[in-house]
């Protein structure tokens, strides 16, 4: 089994008491933090270089455009919860039918052995009598 590497945090702005996004800065772990303002999203290990970087051109318009599009974002987010509940659902069933399968091969497993042996032990038999 391989070992999962430790990521980054995502960086979310928080909403400010009108409901507007507003950039606050994190405490930041010895993963880092991930800003998703860029197509290539960047990770800051140190709270002052993401303070930096909140003042850049891009991260600027990246926050504009998350608040002029809030309506639509949670109408997604509800979308999105959605999903990850029908899909929880979903392995959740599959789960007990694999469970299930697991319990029907151990059982035709055990029914093949004492097969097995009944007939090697016949054989035993049709070997003596022939002897």
């Amino acid at each position: 089994m391989t070992d999962l590497l430790p990521e980054p945090a995502i960086y979310a702005p928080i909403q400010n008491i009108e409901g507007v996004y507003v950039d606050k800065i994190p405490l930041i772990g010895e993963h880092g933090l991930k800003c998703m303002c860029r197509q290539h999203p960047t990770v800051f290990k140190t709270s002052s270089a993401f303070s930096s970087h909140c003042k850049t051109q891009t991260h600027i318009r990246w926050l504009e455009e998350i608040n002029a599009n809030r309506v639509n974002m949670a109408a997604e987010n509800a979308e999105l919860k959605e999903t990850v509940r029908t899909q929880k659902e979903i392995i959740t069933r599959f789960d007990i039918q694999l469970r299930n399968k697991d319990i029907v091969i151990c059982d035709l497993l055990e029914k093949l052995a004492t097969h097995t042996h009944k007939v090697h032990d016949n054989h035993k038999v049709v070997d003596n009598l022939l002897d």
